[in-house]
Formats: structure tokens, C-alpha cells, sequence
């Protein structure tokens, strides 16, 4: 399995996730944006179909978006980028 993630921020505060995994040639892509409420929109593909929440309901639960666990570890890798981009 291969996951790629990104994280962009806008004056410290995360505005949009990405994330691609590929396995046994399937793949999976997830989008989320946030604002200062929360996650506000997501965007989850199957081989290039876009699921609808009855899918991340049933057929593919484990894809459904976590938000939570992505803010907490957009936080993580934001303290350790810019701690490790302090000289000493």
C-alpha cells in the first residue's frame, strides 16, 4: 500500500487535506477543507468514483473522512515542520 498525504495552511490554521492511497491497483482519494468551525466540505473517490454518503455509509465505511483524527495529526506534523525549521 502506498498513501501520499498533503496539508496546506493559511495563517497557521489548516484549510484543506489530501490523501491518495493505492493498493492492488485501487485507489482511493480524499479531499477536506476546513474553515474555523471544522471540516465544512469533503470529497472521497473510489477509482475515480466519487462516493455518496449512502456508500461511506455501507459499502465503504472505511473510507468515510475522520476529520478529527485529521486536524489532530495536521497539528502533529505542523509543530514538527516548524520545529525542525528552527536553526540553533
Amino acid at each position: 500500500m502506498v498513501t501520499n498525504e498533503e496539508y496546506l495552511y493559511k495563517n497557521g490554521r489548516l484549510v484543506f487535506y489530501y490523501t491518495k492511497e493505492t493498493e492492488e491497483g485501487k485507489q482511493w482519494e480524499t479531499r477536506l477543507w476546513f474553515n474555523a468551525k471544522g471540516m465544512f466540505k469533503s470529497n472521497v473517490k473510489a477509482d475515480d468514483k466519487e462516493l455518496t454518503a449512502k456508500d461511506l455509509a455501507t459499502k465503504y465505511s472505511d473510507s468515510k473522512p475522520k476529520p478529527l483524527s485529521v486536524l489532530k495529526y495536521g497539528k502533529l506534523y505542523q509543530a514538527l515542520f516548524v520545529k525542525n525549521m528552527v536553526y540553533q
